[in-house]
């Protein structure tokens, strides 16, 4: 017959090891989101030291938000980075971008306008027309029809 002290020192036993997993699983999200936070702390402090809205300053903060998933955010920061620059081929990857992130949000109609504007600038660009034909194939169009 076994004792209930040892059956108590089993489960006891049992149980430090089942948290001991759950906080090695939680000690790999925790380092994550630390890194993202001082990422994005690095970010800000950069972005207050230069009053400029650079290219750099945007890419950080769009593939931080798009690590993420905080579309949002990404597509404010994309729009801000559209009124602020004037140059054509820039333009040309934010509206792709902002036609992915529109996909992404199931925006069908405003990731098609985004893809549109972007050949409009350039009609040629084999990225361009590989993201346009993915979308239009998404939505069930074929080369057939």
């Amino acid at each position: 017959m076994v004792s209930y002290n040892n059956l108590f020192y089993l489960y006891l036993s049992l149980i430090a090891l089942l948290l001991l997993v759950f906080s090695f699983f939680v000690s790999i999200q925790l380092k994550t989101i630390f890194v993202y936070l001082l990422n994005f702390v690095q970010v800000f402090k950069y972005f207050n030291k230069r009053i400029v809205f650079s290219d750099i300053n945007y890419q950080r903060l769009c593939n931080l938000h798009l690590i993420t998933a905080d579309y949002f955010s990404c597509i404010a920061i994309s729009e801000l980075y559209l009124k602020i620059n004037n140059n054509f081929l820039d333009k040309k990857v934010i509206y792709l971008s902002l036609g992915f992130i529109y996909s992404k949000l199931c925006y069908w109609h405003i990731s098609e306008y985004y893809y549109l504007k972007s050949s409009s600038i350039s009609s040629d660009d084999m990225q361009m027309n590989s993201a346009l034909a993915n979308f239009y194939s998404t939505l069930g169009y074929d080369k057939t029809s």
